[in-house]
């Protein structure tokens, strides 16, 4: 899922096929009369999240016929707001990519409504993007997908590209969108894009460095667990006015939360996050944080005793995550490190990295 602070390349056609599935009402971005998208040169543009926000469906949108035809209720909508920074550079290179819009400063912004499916993803890492479109691929490459069972398994099927082709040439050539074709040992194809597979080469057992390993680029281990010490830290210090948001609202118990709160957030789950590198960003972790005091002050009112704690609670943990960063930069230690240090906070044992979960299809 996309987070705050994210350079991600939005890719038209993906985005084409999910609309299918779930329509709006208004224009979709490269029809948009508030900017003059370049048809056919740019099929996918490389872009900055800079907000997210979590919604209700609205009442005529709250649920779709499934593939059986079956109302189904639709979950939250996550609402994304990108800013277009960069388009592809005529004859690019794998040295160069991109050419840089005029105005960056002031960059044109679209919205992307996204529920949960099983679709490829048309909001891709520039990580993950540039490494796929980078790689040399060629009709006999033995490579294999990844793709997430029910359970929440990964499960890879091996197979060897059969075929590449633009997807749709008459309208967007020369696009990488689902351009290989691939034949599953097991039998049976799909159409795959550069970054949703990976590459054995020739004579070889081991495989190309999965795209996922390359997302993980501003939230290094270090950060996180230096995080994670300053948050318990916090805890040990106001225990009982962090005691309501340490764990997540029992929805169950507290009535009707559910129906006004479309996305709960705890400590507790933060600093799980944290742990098992989920955050990719300073500000995806800030986001998470400021749900807490939002979600209170939807839930309750805002002069309460417990919006007010949530607000205080919310203000250090952000306070500590700007001070772990300028910390980071800089290269030095505040003085509310020399405290930690002398506390038992395991920082050793917060876990390993994890592939991130993706809907079906994973690099």
């Amino acid at each position: 899922l996309p987070q705050i602070g994210d350079m991600v390349v939005y890719c038209v056609q993906g985005h084409q096929e999910y609309l299918k599935y779930f329509p709006i009402s208004e224009a979709p971005p490269w029809r948009s009369d508030k900017v003059h998208w370049r048809i056919p040169d740019w099929p996918y543009v490389l872009c900055r999240v800079d907000e997210l926000e979590y919604k209700f469906p609205n009442l005529s949108t709250s649920s779709i016929a499934d593939e059986y035809g079956e109302s189904v209720k639709i979950p939250i909508v996550m609402e994304v707001t990108l800013s277009m920074l960069s388009v592809p550079l005529k004859n690019a290179s794998s040295r160069r990519l991109w050419y840089d819009l005029p105005g960056r400063t002031n960059p044109f912004q679209f919205h992307v409504a996204l529920q949960p499916h099983d679709l490829p993803e048309f909001l891709v890492l520039q990580q993950r993007f540039e490494a796929g479109v980078k790689t040399s691929w060629s009709v006999g490459d033995t490579v294999r997908a990844a793709f997430t069972g029910d359970s929440g398994d990964i499960q890879f099927y091996i197979g060897v590209i059969k075929s590449k082709s633009d997807r749709d040439p008459s309208a967007w050539p020369s696009s990488p969108w689902g351009s290989l074709e691939v034949e599953y040992e097991v039998g049976g194809t799909d159409n795959f894009s550069p970054w949703e597979i990976q590459k054995r080469p020739a004579n070889s057992t081991d495989w190309v460095e999965p795209f996922y390993l390359l997302e993980h680029v501003s939230c290094t281990p270090r950060f996180c667990d230096s995080l994670i010490a300053e948050f318990n830290l916090i805890l040990d210090e106001n225990e009982l006015q962090v005691e309501p948001f340490l764990e997540p609202v029992p929805l169950d118990v507290v009535e009707g939360y559910a129906d006004i709160v479309p996305l709960p957030m705890d400590i507790g789950t933060i600093l799980d996050r944290l742990k098992n590198r989920f955050y990719r960003t300073k500000e995806a972790i800030i986001f998470d944080v400021s749900l807490i005091e939002r979600n209170c002050h939807i839930f309750n009112s805002e002069e309460s005793q417990i919006s007010r704690d949530a607000s205080s609670i919310v203000e250090q943990l952000i306070g500590a995550i700007e001070d772990v960063s300028d910390a980071k930069k800089s290269g030095k230690r505040d003085s509310r490190k020399r405290k930690i240090e002398n506390q038992s906070v395991g920082a050793s044992d917060s876990g390993t990295a994890e592939m991130p979960r993706r809907s079906r299809r994973l690099g």
